[in-house]
């Protein structure tokens, strides 16, 4: 829900820019999204693809060396853009 909240803020007006640091990281490169429900309340969260994994702990929702390099071309992309890259 805050993220929401965050997004609808961001888009009430066109000069702000937002790094969708979740949206980003709850999709894996094939484009399969990951969520679970809490009280009837489905959210997404970090895809398992992205996140750090180790042989001594789980899933712990920290970013692994795959969602680093997601988050990395992201900003690449953004920054790109907004210093007036077309996008081809």
């Amino acid at each position: 829900m805050k993220h929401e909240y965050i997004r609808t803020y961001v888009k009430a007006n066109r000069t702000r820019v937002l790094f969708d640091y979740a949206d980003i990281l709850c999709y894996n490169d094939a484009g399969e999204l990951a969520t679970s429900t809490w009280n009837e309340y489905e959210y997404q969260h970090i895809h398992p693809d992205n996140a750090y994994n180790s042989a001594y702990s789980n899933n712990t929702g920290h970013i692994g060396a795959a969602g680093a390099l997601r988050l990395a071309k992201a900003q690449w992309w953004m920054l790109a853009r907004l210093a007036g890259w077309d996008g081809r």
